[in-house]
């Protein structure tokens, strides 16, 4: 009697447990961008991710003993893996997430398997099954109707208008920046005053005020403490503190780039 037939290879456990362990890890990222979004501009988004990351692969190297030294050609396709992987690929996410749906964004990444099949080919000359066109096939025409939805739910277009809801909903976020700019401020927090999801809120808000809401947010916070610095004798650095700013080298750089003159200059000639 012959045994049974082995089970297919994504299904034997040393496979198919990576597997699962890897896609929750890229599967829930569309989380923390989301929570990133808007609150610092998405450059420094990928910079702290990647400098956490950094750490980390030098704790798993001196945990697995792992040799430190790599040849000048590991060197060079590291370099390139990162500037077209982890620093253009990145980027582009984070700049996606400004106008689509996290959760399209994160489909959208799983796609990268179809251009790999497609270099390894190329490359490699690895085989393409016909299961593996078929599968591609339908998932890129699932996303399509994804994205199609998508315009349909929320369109591009800087000459689209607001209805007169939408309108007053970010007017509901305005008047809580105006009385809480000097607190902290989370795009969640806004949509939630707004009654929309963080992702729409971002697009609403943006199209009506032609900033984004942390933009809006630092401004509501500049014009205040440009008031402060003509009507109240309190120090720089009190106010900066005072007016939502964590430490005083951001508020000059910001308050710099507004008026055109630093904080101090700015109430002297007032």
């Amino acid at each position: 009697m012959t045994g049974a037939p082995p089970p297919h290879a994504l299904l034997r456990p040393r496979i198919a447990l990576p597997f699962l362990a890897i896609s929750l890890i890229w599967g829930s990222t569309w989380y923390v961008i989301t929570g990133q979004i808007d609150g610092v501009p998405a450059m420094w988004s990928v910079t702290w991710r990647f400098a956490l990351a950094t750490v980390g692969m030098f704790a798993l190297v001196l945990v697995t003993g792992g040799r430190w030294a790599m040849p000048r050609r590991a060197h060079l396709l590291a370099l390139a893996v990162g500037l077209c992987q982890f620093s253009g690929n990145y980027n582009f996410v984070y700049q996606a997430e400004l106008h689509l749906t996290s959760g399209i964004v994160a489909v959208l990444i799983g796609l990268m398997i179809v251009p790999n099949a497609v270099l390894g080919r190329a490359l490699l000359g690895q085989a393409i099954t016909a299961r593996f066109l078929l599968g591609s096939a339908i998932a890129i025409g699932g996303i399509a109707l994804l994205l199609v939805n998508e315009a349909q739910a929320a369109p591009l277009g800087g000459n689209e208008q607001a209805s007169p809801s939408k309108t007053a909903r970010v007017t509901r976020a305005l008047r809580t920046i105006e009385r809480h700019h000097d607190g902290p401020m989370s795009l969640r927090r806004l949509a939630r005053a707004a009654g929309l999801s963080p992702y729409h809120f971002l697009r609403t808000f943006e199209r009506l005020t032609g900033n984004t809401p942390h933009q809006y947010v630092r401004r509501a916070r500049l014009r205040e403490a440009a008031i402060r610095l003509v009507d109240a004798p309190a120090r720089v650095l009190d106010i900066a503190l005072d007016c939502g700013f964590g430490d005083i080298s951001a508020f000059n750089r910001a308050f710099r780039a507004e008026f055109g003159v630093s904080p101090t200059r700015y109430r002297l000639s007032a």
